[in-house]
């Protein structure tokens, strides 16, 4: 019987013959029997490449999809244009002539041809689709027959049929009958067993023949299976790669993160292989037996350990995901290693990394463990302290909108390290002084300060001149590469330096900074709080008895000083940040110096590029040093180099001229006496004899302060020993004690005694003469004193820094020798001098000795703050503090700096208690990699850690969101510390902490020869400096003594009293300068 025919639904009908859409929706039907298919030869197309039967009655849709539509034409298109390459490819073959390519003498062509190609066709190549036909009948059209020649090559098998024919799905490995030929392998075993054989030849004969060889390797694959299905199994905690098994992975509590975490940071190869021998021998031996040939010495086999684990974990990571430790150590690396997205993509497509949001999800889990991490250092014993720092960037975009632009965002990058001296056996409970004891005497340098600061001058010029002179070379070993100190042993160790996660808020805004201090209070609560307590806990309980030293630059100290003012009102000390301690920023401190440096010596004028010899700004001319800006804040490294290379110079001049010699070659005399000596630390003591007296004559001039302020105490010394011998011997001998108006005249800026006479002469006070204008009249016999000082007894009578007309008979002033006494000890015709001191006192100056004497005073004070960093020393940095509050108060203005000298100093000296003194003045410096001279400024490392902050930002290109941000500095430290590990298992060295640089000697070697040519320092009276024409011997003779006593004064009683404002400084600055010079050089901003 005859099979009805099928008739199609209405449904069906609609629908595209190809992709089976429905057409009604895509309202872009096209007929295949219409006139337009026929064109495109559409129909051709499906029957011969898709092998579709297309037929107009077989009931099927007779219609295709306009998206089926062009795919096919740009089928056709793509067709042609491979036929047209290679019709274009045969026109241009060419073919080397030979033996069987060469056309024979006849001229015919040969009978054979090795290859078709070697002759290019002449004929047209046949189109692989016939022309398109406009006809349109509705008829099926029949494609042309294949022919032999059309036939397109064999391909090779795909990927699915090999892996289908390996391993235990080969079908050739499936078991067969025992023929004839395994019945010879029998009887030729059953001979060798009976005259005896070995295990190895037995196996030898089995593996000779073919059928037993693959059942063996059945049941070798079989077992190796097993094994690696068990090292899988779900149940099992028995994988390195697991981390910790299936359970933890799902349970997200703080413990397990801290586990998954540990697997990362306690990597290791040798856990790894341990595994394969345990588990997986069978995968060890065949992997060992590809790889590994031959086992090589200790250091070498790590190697070959790492390429055969990471085959080993791609493998099983293969079989299962949750088998990814290798895959994610691969991807922290990468990552580190600022690889894009789509690196990690590719590359986890191969089985190497794991997907990026696997990724994201460690970092999240690495950057949890940074509290688990800080509470473990801090029941370690180790005290925290903080340091922060602006991080500043900028969102761009392509297309600026109205609710789409570019911002600018300014962050709070911060981060935590530990003390590494101890500080517990100290004294915690009260401030070590109070204002009424705190002398002004403390901001000075004591005789102890000056000895080490005078010894520590000596080190550092014996390093320049074994550097330069020849003579100093046998005593290299004997000169200190480190200057030590009482803590130098703590100094060497590594620091701990925990990254935190970028916050939210702006430092230049007060209201910013006093949520950033409640977000540092309360963490240091999460760090302090016992553990596992689920109940809530009160921030004063907590933080009883925790003071944590919080530091940044001079912007950030002084808005949390502001912000802990704006509290001060607060119940709470929680609410108060009262366990918030404030610390300078050291690094910036030098860089201001250095900044002033350049206000005092570099002037980048014609003048001094081109007469100005020795200048600053000339070297840096002459040596085409265009990397030298004239603001200090452009390029720190190259201004610093250039002063530093300047120093050197001018050390070596100074030397050749205080010992005698003309070159670095010559000896002075007293170097014999010394090469007598064997011992080295006998022939140290002898260079430290001769080259402290260089260092006293050049480097150490004693500065007015120090002699005004030394007067006053030996005028207050003198004056009750006078007042003592007047009651014993009678009132005979008063004019011999205190010079009378007569024999002392009255400059101004002498610093005088104001006295007072009852029945006997009491001291009420020191003060300055100044010079008043003429239309004030100065009664007579009186002298117009500023008051600087005054003691005890004159509360009631005298102010500080009041200016009064005080009697002449009434003033003491010390007897000093005259300018022509000074003249007459001299030779009239010497008019060049070899030392410093031999300069009459009054004579007529010489600039170019007097820029000599500051470039050797500056650059050995740059010196010894690059030492004092480097070594870690917290008592030298203090003397450097003194010395930084004078430098900087000498300035014309700017004088913020010296105001956080002086604060520093007093807090270290008097606020604070001896503890946290102690923390603040040893904890201004880290050491990231540890060793000796090894140590730089916590604000430096800041630097570094804003910078490497700033490359994060800029690979997570537009995904700059807070939670991006947060993630990447949450994740630093942890992905650091498995780096190092990996490194560590690798045996890869770490990368050196020095930065390649020239040798600055040659350069110092050229600028010795032009310092020499202006001889700087032989004395010639009235030589000028163009560019300094009023260049003194020290920058801090334009120290005003007076004034600097009032303004100590004032603020240490306003920081005693707490009720010091930041701002105020601005205020006294401006005063100063209303009442001085107003033509001062203005300055660079060097406190943002």
């Amino acid at each position: 019987m005859a099979e009805p025919p099928k008739t199609p639904t209405k449904a069906a009908s609609w629908v595209c013959r190809t992709c089976n859409e429905n057409i009604f929706v895509k309202n872009h039907p096209l007929d295949l029997f219409g006139a337009k298919a026929l064109k495109d030869n559409i129909p051709s197309v499906l029957e011969r490449f898709f092998e579709l039967k297309i037929a107009f009655d077989d009931g099927l849709p007779s219609y295709i999809c306009r998206c089926c539509h062009h795919k096919l034409v740009k089928f056709q298109k793509f067709l042609r244009k491979i036929a047209f390459s290679r019709q274009q490819q045969e026109s241009v073959l060419r073919v080397k002539r030979g033996k069987t390519t060469a056309e024979s003498p006849s001229g015919r062509s040969p009978q054979t041809r090795l290859f078709q190609m070697d002759k290019p066709s002449k004929t047209r190549p046949r189109t692989i689709l016939p022309a398109p036909s406009a006809e349109g009948d509705g008829k099926k059209r029949k494609l042309p027959k294949r022919t032999e020649s059309s036939a397109e090559p064999s391909t090779p098998p795909k990927q699915e049929e090999i892996l289908s024919q390996s391993g235990l799905l080969n079908p050739l490995l499936k078991d067969v009958p025992f023929l004839e030929e395994g019945t010879k392998t029998v009887d030729t075993l059953a001979t060798l067993m009976l005259t005896g054989c070995t295990t190895h030849q037995i196996a030898e004969i089995i593996m000779q023949c073919q059928p037993l060889r693959k059942a063996i390797k059945f049941f070798f694959l079989k077992d190796v299976n097993e094994q690696c299905q068990k090292l899988c199994n779900r149940s099992a905690e028995n994988s390195t790669f697991q981390a910790q098994s299936n359970n933890i992975i799902a349970n997200n509590t703080l413990e397990n993160t801290w586990l998954r975490v540990r697997e990362l940071k306690n990597f290791s190869w040798e856990k790894v292989i341990t595994e394969m021998m345990e588990h997986v021998p069978d995968v060890l031996d065949v992997l060992v037996a590809v790889g590994i040939p031959n086992v090589k010495a200790h250091e070498d086999s790590k190697k070959q350990i790492a390429p055969l684990c990471t085959a080993y974990g791609i493998l099983m990571f293969t079989r299962r995901k949750e088998l990814s430790l290798i895959q994610k150590m691969n991807s922290i690396l990468l990552s580190t290693g600022h690889a894009t997205e789509r690196t990690m993509k590719r590359l986890n497509r191969a089985g190497v990394t794991v997907t990026r949001e696997t990724y994201r999800s460690i970092m999240d889990d690495i950057g949890s463990d940074l509290l688990v991490t800080i509470r473990r250092q801090v029941s370690a014993g180790c005290a925290p302290r903080l340091f922060f720092d602006n991080l500043d960037f900028k969102i761009l975009v392509n297309i600026i909108l109205q609710n789409h632009r570019p911002s600018d965002m300014h962050w709070i990058a911060h981060y935590v390290t530990f003390d590494r001296v101890p500080s517990d056996h100290l004294d915690d409970n009260k401030p070590m002084s109070d204002g009424t004891q705190f002398e002004n005497i403390e901001y000075l340098l004591s005789q102890s300060e000056l000895d080490k600061l005078r010894s520590d001058f000596i080190v550092l010029v014996a390093r320049i001149l074994v550097e330069f002179f020849e003579f100093m070379e046998p005593y290299k070993s004997a000169i200190p590469k480190h200057i030590q100190h009482r803590y130098s042993e703590f100094m060497k160790k590594k620091s701990v330096i925990i990254g935190l996660p970028v916050v939210p808020y702006n430092q230049s805004k007060h209201s910013d900074v006093c949520q950033y201090l409640e977000y540092v209070q309360k963490l240091l609560v999460d760090i302090y709080k016992p553990q596992n307590q689920d109940m809530p806990v009160n921030a004063d309980e907590v933080l009883k008895n925790v003071k944590v030293p919080l530091g940044g630059d001079l912007l950030g100290r002084e808005r949390i000083t502001g912000a802990k003012k704006t509290r001060l009102g607060c119940d709470s000390a929680a609410e108060r940040f009262e366990s918030i301690v404030e610390m300078p920023a050291l690094w910036h401190a030098k860089q201001s110096f250095l900044g002033y440096i350049w206000e005092q010596l570099y002037k980048p004028t014609a003048a001094s590029g081109r007469k100005d010899t020795g200048t600053l700004y000339h070297l840096r001319q002459h040596f085409g040093l265009v990397n030298v800006p004239s603001r200090v804040l452009d390029n720190y490294s190259s201004c610093e180099s250039l002063m530093l290379s300047a120093t050197k110079a001018y050390i070596c001049a100074a030397f050749m001229a205080w010992a005698g010699t003309t070159d670095t070659a010559t000896s002075p005399s007293w170097v014999s006496s010394i090469a007598k000596e064997r011992n080295s630390a006998v022939q140290w003591e002898s260079l430290q004899i001769q080259i402290g007296k260089f260092v006293d004559e050049y480097v150490l001039t004693e500065f007015d302060i120090e002699r005004a302020w030394q007067e006053q105490l030996g005028q207050k010394l003198q004056e009750k020993e006078n007042q003592r011998t007047l009651r014993l011997a009678g009132n005979d001998d008063e004019a011999n004690a205190i010079s009378s108006p007569a024999q002392q005249p009255y400059s101004s800026g002498s610093v005088v005694i104001l006295l007072q006479k009852s029945e006997d002469y009491k001291v009420l006070a020191v003060g300055k003469v100044i010079e008043v204008d003429a239309h004030i009249s100065v009664p007579e016999k009186h002298v117009p004193v500023f008051v600087a000082s005054i003691e005890e007894c004159a509360s009631g009578i005298l102010a500080p820094g009041s200016a009064v007309f005080w009697p002449t008979d009434l003033i003491a002033v010390y007897k000093s020798p005259t300018m022509e006494t000074a003249e007459i000890s001299q030779p009239s015709n010497s008019n060049l001098n070899s030392n410093i001191s031999d300069i009459p006192p009054g004579s007529e100056e010489d600039c170019y000795l007097n820029y000599g004497l500051q470039i050797i005073q500056l650059g050995m004070f740059l010196m010894q703050l690059n030492d004092t960093e480097a070594e870690g020393d917290g008592g030298r940095s203090l003397i450097n503090w003194k010395m930084l509050l004078l430098y900087f108060r000498s300035r014309p203005r700017g004088k913020k700096y010296a105001f956080e000298a002086m604060r520093f100093i007093t807090c270290v000296k008097g606020l604070y208690t001896e503890k946290i003194a102690h923390r603040v003045l040893h904890g201004q410096f880290v050491n990231p990699k540890g060793g000796e001279g090894s140590n730089y400024a916590n604000d430096l490392k800041m630097e570094h850690l804003v910078g490497d902050n700033k490359v994060s930002l800029r690979a997570l290109c537009g995904n700059k969101t807070l939670k991006a941000v947060q993630r990447c500095s949450a994740a630093a430290y942890g992905l650091k510390e498995c780096c190092t590990q990996y490194d560590n298992e690798c045996g890869i060295h770490p990368e050196s902490t020095k930065h390649t640089h020239a040798c600055t000697t040659e350069d110092v070697k050229a600028m010795l020869a032009i310092v020499q040519q202006a001889k700087p320092f032989q004395y010639q009276r009235g030589r000028k400096l163009y560019s300094f024409p009023n260049v003194t011997k020290s920058p801090l003779d334009q120290l005003d003594v007076a004034l600097l006593n009032t303004w100590l004064t004032n603020h240490k009683r306003k920081l005693f009293s707490g009720i010091h404002d930041c701002n105020e400084e601005d205020n006294d600055e401006e005063n100063e300068l209303s009442n001085g010079d107003d033509n001062t050089p203005e300055e660079d901003d060097l406190d943002d």
